[in-house]
């Protein structure tokens, strides 16, 4: 979506997926001798050891990019274009290993799967770059990136010189290819990082500690007086972010909200009210309708200086939200929907139980009675909500919406 970075997680989840589609290819591969003696296996020894370190070898690869994407939380369009880079040339090591087994290790396969080595980590120097580029310095220290940069060179160099010496000696071209893959295994960046976290240790559990404190105090917890009429709510953000309006559905508050708030307060500013008669908000003295509950948050967006904003609507607050955008269309930059209905055929047919409750009306109660439906514009016609108090759950309310049509 527009405006939003993506989450390292699912550049690792996609990175987990082809890394294993890679590793089953060239498992596959893998062929069986047709001959039960054991010189049979011993003659597939180039297939067995170029399977082997090729296999390391991505091994290797997966976990350092584990480590590394630790390091930041969301990676910037250029990152994950690196990311598909790489993946696309450790994609070419199955080709290569295959050729260079069924060629027994022959000059030119060799200095080939030695050029797609060089390739690769090229692609993950460059991975390397950017993560280091995003991260906290508190993250990983600064000696401990030079560390992990200078270990990659070296892997890089070795590789290099691997395919330069491979037409002429490709069973030393081999050997170096694994020394490389030795010298750039995941100690370079976990025993770096390591480092950086014993060294910063202190330092770091103050982070840790100051970053809980932060998200706890994220929401602050208010009331407004609403022409006498108490309404409790939950505000995060800075007042000058763009404004998010969130209102809950029946029988929440805004509680429901608790989770999502602290996501979103770094980029909106959020007041998330508890409609009248829920929560911890006054309960009205006479029957709620959708027009009186919809008057009460319209005002209230007033008092906390809700000139312009957005609205998330979600199950019974759907009508309360409506009505303010009918009412105040030039208020309302967005609506974003959840179960919110305010028409008829939005309701399924598992609904037809609880409409026929609502046409019989509630037995021992007063009826709703459609001459104290208040329209909530040409199109739109809300009818009161009734109050029941039955089986203890004072302030149940029920509620009939109605999309009116022509006669």
């Amino acid at each position: 979506m527009h405006g939003q970075k993506m989450t390292t997680e699912r550049v690792s989840a996609f990175s987990d997926a082809l890394i294993a589609v890679i590793m089953t290819i060239m498992v596959l591969e893998l062929k069986a001798p047709e001959s039960p003696e054991i010189t049979a296996m011993l003659a597939l020894w180039p297939t067995v050891v170029s399977y082997a370190l090729s296999y390391l070898f991505i091994a290797i690869i997966w976990i350092n990019h584990h480590h590394l994407l630790r390091l930041v939380h969301f990676a910037s369009t250029r990152l994950i274009w690196v990311n598909f880079l790489h993946l696309f040339l450790v994609s070419l090591l199955p080709f290569t290993t295959a050729w260079m087994a069924r060629t027994d290790l022959a000059p030119m396969p060799v200095a080939i799967y030695a050029g797609v080595f060089v390739l690769v980590n090229a692609a993950y120097l460059l991975f390397e770059r950017e993560i280091f580029a995003q991260a906290e310095a508190g993250a990983m220290p600064e000696p401990a990136r030079r560390l992990a940069r200078r270990r990659t060179l070296i892997g890089l160099a070795i590789f290099a010189l691997a395919g330069l010496v491979a037409p002429f000696a490709p069973l030393l071209g081999f050997f170096l290819i694994c020394c490389a893959s030795f010298s750039i295994s995941s100690r370079r960046s976990s025993a770096a990082a390591c480092k950086g976290r014993r060294n910063n240790h202190t330092e770091n559990s103050k982070q840790v500690i100051n970053a809980k404190e932060t998200v706890m105090s994220t929401i602050r917890y208010r009331t407004a007086d609403v022409d006498g009429f108490k309404i409790f709510y939950r505000e995060a953000g800075s007042p000058d972010a763009p404004k998010l309006l969130l209102l809950h559905g029946f029988p929440s508050a805004g509680h429901m909200f608790r989770d999502l708030i602290p996501l979103l307060s770094d980029r909106f500013h959020i007041v998330a009210p508890d409609l009248p008669g829920f929560g911890q908000s006054d309960l009205p003295a006479r029957p709620a309708t959708f027009d009186g509950i919809a008057a009460t948050i319209d005002r209230f967006t007033e008092i906390v200086g809700f000139d312009h904003y957005a609205v998330y609507v979600f199950d019974y607050g759907a009508p309360t939200g409506f009505q303010l955008a009918v009412k105040h269309p030039e208020r309302i930059t967005a609506i974003i929907s959840q179960n919110g209905n305010a028409y008829v055929e939005g309701l399924s047919d598992g609904w037809n139980p609880i409409r026929a409750y609502w046409e019989d009306g509630l037995r021992g109660e007063p009826q709703c009675a459609e001459g104290d439906a208040a329209a909530g514009g040409d199109d739109l016609a809300i009818y009161p909500w009734c109050r029941r108090s039955d089986g203890g759950f004072a302030g149940r309310l029920f509620a009939r919406q109605f999309l009116s049509g022509p006669a």
